[in-house]
């Protein structure tokens, strides 16, 4: 958001939201733990075999440190796609996740990173984690059902298509229809970010980022 104090509001809403729908797991103070196990929670209902713990202990450690890989990248554009498209590709390969859950996690995670930052909660945090706000800009968002379906009723996203009674949106993948946690077609993932971010940049007198205007537009549970 262009103004600093809104951005700020609307990121601390997220990390108190986060600490009240997950019960005992909070965003504040920042751990690992605690930051890895409310991202997993937002696809956890997806597998119903869940995955075995050892496997969670590696998935942890594979996201957190593919967030710090950032840090050694220019902030860019054609430097971030990659990257995202790459992390996304490994965890779906490596934990046998579908893209769909794959880009909920690492989204979901960059958006706690995104919030934290700008909430301003650990300034000895924020110093350490000067990147989140370089490459934030680039940032994509976390795609469940709450947001395709605003991306499909409110913007007509043509990727997408949503029942009659518009409570369930799901990707058009050549003649079929996949919801999130089922897509494993990165390319219709990709489209549909690069139409969130042109939406964005539709209102950049508003919204600096795509995640602003997500937590400002399509804002559902945390």
């Amino acid at each position: 958001m262009k103004n600093p104090s809104a951005r700020k509001a609307s990121c601390v809403q997220v990390v108190e939201a986060v600490s009240i729908a997950k019960g005992r797991v909070r965003l504040i103070p920042f751990d690992r733990n605690a930051w890895f196990q409310c991202a997993y929670f937002s696809i956890q209902r997806t597998l119903p075999q869940g995955i075995r713990q050892i496997a969670l202990d590696q998935l942890q450690n594979d996201l957190f440190e593919a967030v710090y890989v950032l840090k050694q990248q220019p902030p860019a554009a054609d430097a971030f796609e990659p990257w995202i498209a790459r992390t996304i590709q490994t965890q779906s390969d490596t934990y046998r996740l579908s893209i769909g859950q794959s880009q909920r996690l690492i989204n979901t995670l960059l958006k706690y990173y995104y919030c934290y930052y700008h909430a301003e909660i650990d300034r000895t945090w924020n110093d350490a984690h000067q990147f989140i706000a370089q490459h934030s800009p680039f940032f994509h968002i976390p795609i469940d059902s709450h947001v395709l379906i605003g991306l499909k009723v409110t913007y007509d996203c043509p990727d997408l298509h949503i029942n009659r009674a518009q409570t369930y949106a799901t990707f058009r993948v050549g003649d079929a229809l996949v919801s999130w946690s089922r897509l494993d077609d990165l390319p219709v993932y990709v489209k549909v970010q690069r139409f969130v971010q042109a939406v964005r940049d539709n209102h950049l007198h508003i919204f600096d980022t795509a995640l602003d205007f997500a937590m400002s537009e399509l804002a559902g549970p945390p």
